[in-house]
């Protein structure tokens, strides 16, 4: 059991999704199928009487904004959000209903991959100027003017918690990223120098988190990461994660797709709109890392789990020196 939850509360927890279920006339029926138990969630599937299924979900102090954002956007985005029906925000609990649908990473790289890149640029257009509503939710704000001032703690405090696991970090790859400061300054002032609002990112976009309706339209799931944030970081993860091979032959056309979104906005040319996205490329796995770093912090457990993430991140920062 994760040190954030005990089974004391995971027994409220279950007598809180039970008796909101049978409010919303969707009596519980059976047991509850865990999904997921680990270090940065407990998530379980319940059948209902009226043959539904829902999800419940239990997060980290960490994470604690999930719930009100996902909500929030399940108002906006009915379409492509899982629809929520009970929050709990003190205890961090979340019941959604299921969607029917295949995750999109079983499905070919095509059109449902460009449906969901675009899906995912309209969701960050829409957020401009709600970072006040965003923030209300919980969500930090982690701009490009602070990036920087990541590296270090990444460096310092991450990189020693993976220390003696199979996910060690060489200590190679932690010089190089040092002596890359510069350059990583360089890229962050010419970032922001292009003015692009921060939006809500998803912190976490890749193909298992997108579930294909019918119709093809996609689910984004698991905001569990999301921030106020430069939206071009987003596609990193979906671009250079598992699904790479995949969507190599593809990946221009994924790009051009998802900046199309953005400039059919007006908020900037397609060359300033295109420079901009490589750069943020070049800077997306620091911010990432970052976020590795407040997920080790939670115990080794989160390290076990995650912590091959972190080399592999770091190892884009440098890999074309």
């Amino acid at each position: 059991m994760s040190a954030w939850i005990s089974d004391d509360e995971l027994a409220r927890a279950r007598a809180w999704s039970d008796a909101g279920l049978s409010a919303l006339g969707l009596a519980p029926h059976g047991e509850p199928q865990i999904v997921k138990q680990g270090a940065i969630s407990v998530v379980w599937r319940q059948p209902t009487e009226a043959g539904r299924d829902v999800f419940f979900k239990a997060v980290p102090p960490l994470f604690a904004p999930e719930p009100p954002l996902t909500e929030w956007l399940s108002w906006r985005w009915p379409a492509h959000v899982p629809p929520v029906l009970a929050v709990d925000r003190p205890h961090r609990w979340m019941l959604t209903c299921a969607v029917d649908g295949v995750a999109l990473s079983e499905l070919d790289a095509g059109d449902a991959w460009t449906a969901s890149v675009r899906t995912l640029a309209r969701i960050q257009i829409d957020s401009i100027g709600r970072m006040d509503e965003l923030t209300g939710r919980g969500c930090p704000a982690r701009g490009v003017d602070t990036l920087l001032d990541e590296l270090e703690p990444v460096l310092d405090e991450a990189v020693p918690r993976c220390a003696g696991t199979k996910h060690a970090v060489p200590s190679g790859l932690v010089h190089a990223v040092r002596a890359r400061r510069d350059r990583l300054r360089a890229d962050a002032v010419r970032l922001a120098g292009h003015s692009l609002p921060a939006t809500l990112i998803h912190g976490d976009f890749h193909a298992e988190n997108v579930i294909v309706g019918g119709g093809g339209t996609p689910v984004i799931l698991d905001w569990t990461d999301g921030a106020c944030a430069h939206p071009f970081f987003d596609l990193l993860i979906f671009l250079r994660g598992r699904a790479a091979r995949r969507v190599a032959a593809h990946h221009g056309a994924l790009v051009d797709a998802y900046l199309a979104e953005w400039g059919a906005t007006g908020v900037a040319a397609a060359r300033a709109l295109r420079e901009a996205f490589d750069i943020a490329q070049r800077l997306a796995p620091l911010y990432h890392a970052a976020s590795y770093r407040r997920i080790f912090e939670l115990g080794p457990a989160a390290v076990t789990e995650l912590g091959e993430a972190l080399p592999w991140l770091l190892g884009m920062l440098v890999e074309d020196a």
